[in-house]
């Protein structure tokens, strides 16, 4: 009987496996698919929203939120994804576990 894994297939070593690269994140609220994501490292909420099939249209990009778990506790952080996609601020890194969370436009009566 042949050996498929003998010495001389492998080299004598067995491969390691590699843990898996990037980083999970949960977008929820006004984008056209939310729930959890899979991204590159450095990815940043410009590629969130990318990967959430983009804003729908009652987002307001104005102020969305990051809530990120820190010693301290959650943090929210405030981030103009408008300013953002208009290039004049730069887009904030997301870390592992980060929620990005997309509000409705306030609706004037």
């Amino acid at each position: 009987m042949w050996p498929l894994f003998s010495e001389d297939n492998v080299g004598g070593q067995c491969p390691k496996a590699q843990p898996p690269s990037g980083m999970s994140i949960n977008v929820s609220g006004q984008v056209k698919r939310p729930g959890k994501i899979q991204l590159g490292n450095g990815a940043t909420v410009l590629d969130a929203l990318a990967a959430a099939g983009g804003p729908n249209e009652w987002t307001n990009l104005s102020k969305a939120r990051i809530l990120r778990e820190t010693a301290q506790g959650e943090k929210a952080i405030v981030v103009n994804l408008r300013e953002m996609l208009t290039g004049k601020t730069a887009p904030t890194p997301l870390q592992e576990g980060d929620r990005l969370i997309l509000y409705k436009i306030p609706i004037p009566f």
